[in-house]
């Protein structure tokens, strides 16, 4: 990781990430705040970005819909524990796997993303259980 290759944003709108996320090779969002279903997460990995978070809440069920898509041992890259010094060493080993996986994500992230969160799908799912109803 060089400084001229990190990017510290602070919060940003979602209109703005769909610009961002594709430019980036990992996202971190270290929320301690639990969330149902963290959005930003989910956006990461519809670009292919890969994405770490603290593991608890929405963010672990997130960070478990990948595990049939990736090798276990990627998939522990994105989580972070909730304790502060330890997320801080998660994130050191994180971000530095995530980087030397080289993009070899970026297709499944994707496809875990589109299959179990877009609307469109969810839509369909929805509409097939209450058709069995």
């Amino acid at each position: 990781m060089r400084r001229d290759r990190v990017l510290f944003t602070g919060y940003l709108p979602h209109p703005l990430l769909r610009y961002l996320f594709p430019c980036c090779d990992v996202g971190l969002f270290p929320s301690i705040v639990a969330e149902a279903g963290p959005l930003v997460f989910l956006e990461a990995m519809a670009s292919g970005c890969f994405p770490l978070g603290i593991c608890h809440a929405g963010m672990a069920a997130s960070i478990d819909s990948v595990a049939a898509a990736l090798p276990a041992g990627e998939v522990d890259l994105m989580k972070l524990r909730r304790d502060p010094v330890a997320a801080i060493d998660d994130m050191v080993t994180g971000i530095g796997g995530a980087l030397d996986l080289r993009g070899r994500h970026r297709a499944a992230l994707r496809q875990v993303a589109i299959r179990d969160y877009d609307w469109s799908n969810v839509a369909m799912r929805l509409a097939r259980r209450l058709d069995s109803l």
